[in-house]
């Protein structure tokens, strides 16, 4: 069972060996995959071209092009519901605040400087280990409160080289 949180509606969602159902009614409904991330979905008859822009499974929110009109939906699966009927749902998600150096190395490049904004996933610094150039990306959006190593400097493992 899932729940569908959209702007205006909620919409519980099953599915099972005899179909899905919507809010206690089964619903006919086909897909087929028309693209990388585009889908052809007939529900009741009704035909919709459906397009997924992004998924984020740690807040379980996804977002969605159905029609050519943008769709934003929180997902939650039974143990969500359960947690959150218990009271002890997550309340917010924890955010790291600082980059540790994953293996000991040498700082090839920092890209960001203190005060920057960063999104997750942009790359923040490189680190040189064992011959192999990495790239250290940010595991979530934030500003930059403390650059704490520079180009050349070597590395331990679990450094800390950024803190938010």
């Amino acid at each position: 069972m899932y729940e569908v949180k959209l702007k205006n509606e909620v919409l519980q969602v099953e599915k099972n060996k005899d179909g899905v159902k919507v809010n206690g009614q089964y619903v006919l409904m086909d897909n087929v995959k028309s693209g990388h991330k585009t889908f052809h979905v007939l529900i009741d008859n009704t035909s919709m071209t459906l397009e997924l822009v992004s998924w984020d499974p740690l807040s379980r929110m996804i977002s969605l092009i159905v029609n050519g009109k943008a769709v934003d939906a929180q997902v939650s699966n039974e143990q969500d519901l359960l947690l959150e009927k218990l009271g002890i749902a997550q309340t917010k998600v924890h955010l790291a605040s600082e980059i540790k150096a994953p293996m000991p190395g040498l700082i090839l490049d920092v890209l960001v400087n203190e005060g920057d904004t960063i999104q997750k996933g942009d790359v923040l610094l490189v680190l040189e280990a064992m011959k192999m150039e990495n790239s250290i990306k940010a595991s979530s959006a934030g500003v930059v409160k403390t650059v704490l190593v520079e180009i050349g400097q070597s590395v331990e493992k679990n450094q800390v080289m950024i803190q938010f």
